[in-house]
């Protein structure tokens, strides 16, 4: 089946085309009682910045500076600073929202422990950033060989390339975007599942149903169609497509569970929002940029950051967002005060 070959991820070529990203930098200052300082600063797209759900609130954080502005493309951007100071001993927030689902926000405990083992204070930080879901859309390590024809594509435009570039690029654009379809579907059914909202002895018929499905819907030129369109049609074209699909998908759903499905209300519609928002906010944080600053009293005398000779209590971590597609990622520092 079609939908089980190997696959760009869709979400990464049009978060290239389309989107900006966030960088987001975090200076984190800790005095020798342990009271804890936190300053937060966010700077880039407005569309990213809505999407994420992953920043701070006037509910948890005293917001510093807030600016929304145009930069020279005429794109729509945002400058947010916020900081939050922690007494010795209180607990370190887990995330920038009330949500404490995983699936919804930007997840990462963070804990800070000192003692004293005679005249020496250690201050020992972590902090984990929880991975996200669906690692499935990540290109597999086989696709290597095609990074180069993407590069041409996308350096050069789908229709300055050649013919078989263009049709091979297609054919993968394609295969993406069907399987990215589908696995949403899957993903919804998986929760519904959970909920006992559909019966598991009937998953696998209703998925060979809605694969077969998406495949009719994507035959032959549809996404060149949609790429031939003026740009901004394109994501009017595809969210139609989309549409369609989900009204089909839908039909599938009540035919095997004898429960009308297209309702806002119905289990599936509720299971399948659910999963679009966990992918917007995944795709979201994915371009986004990361960087951690962390100032401990002493001196360092291990970390997993960058640290070095010229200031001993200064530790910096930076990674993108998409590594959080894969696994977590850590942070860990011991410092340590000489009476």
């Amino acid at each position: 089946m079609k939908l089980r070959q190997f696959l760009f991820s869709f979400f990464a070529i049009l978060l290239l085309i389309f989107t900006g990203c966030l960088e987001r930098k975090e200076t984190i200052t800790v005095n020798r009682n342990g009271e804890t300082t936190i300053v937060y600063e966010i700077d880039g797209n407005v569309e990213s910045f809505e999407n994420s759900n992953s920043y701070p609130t006037r509910e948890k954080w005293k917001i510093l500076k807030e600016e929304r502005y145009t930069d020279k493309d005429n794109n729509a951007k945002i400058k947010l600073k916020a900081s939050q100071t922690l007494k010795s001993n209180e607990v370190f927030p887990v995330s920038f929202t009330n949500n404490s689902s995983n699936n919804f926000s930007l997840q990462f405990p963070t804990q800070l422990e000192i003692w004293k083992e005679g005249n020496k204070t250690f201050y020992r930080f972590e902090r984990t950033y929880q991975a996200r879901m669906f690692k499935r859309f990540n290109a597999p390590d086989e696709l290597d060989e095609n990074k180069e024809l993407e590069e041409r594509v996308l350096d050069k435009g789908i229709f300055n390339v050649s013919e078989s570039d263009r049709n091979q690029y297609i054919e993968n654009l394609t295969l993406s975007m069907m399987y990215h379809t589908y696995a949403i579907y899957l993903e919804a059914i998986g929760d519904m599942i959970i909920q006992d909202k559909f019966p598991l002895s009937k998953k696998v018929e209703a998925e060979k149903m809605i694969s077969a499905y998406i495949e009719e819907a994507f035959a032959d030129t549809v996404v060149l169609n949609i790429l031939l369109l003026d740009e901004s049609s394109i994501d009017l074209a595809y969210e139609n497509l989309l549409n369609k699909i989900e009204l089909k998908v839908s039909n599938i759903v009540s035919e095997v569970t004898d429960i009308n499905q297209k309702k806002t209300d119905s289990p599936f519609m509720i299971s399948l929002s659910k999963i679009k928002k966990m992918y917007t906010i995944t795709e979201a944080l994915t371009s986004d940029k990361f960087s951690v600053t962390l100032h401990l009293p002493g001196v360092i005398i291990t970390t997993n950051g960058f640290t070095g000779p010229e200031e001993q209590g200064l530790i910096y971590w930076e990674f993108s967002g998409e590594g959080l597609h894969d696994a977590h990622i850590p942070l860990f520092a011991l410092s340590v005060v000489e009476d």
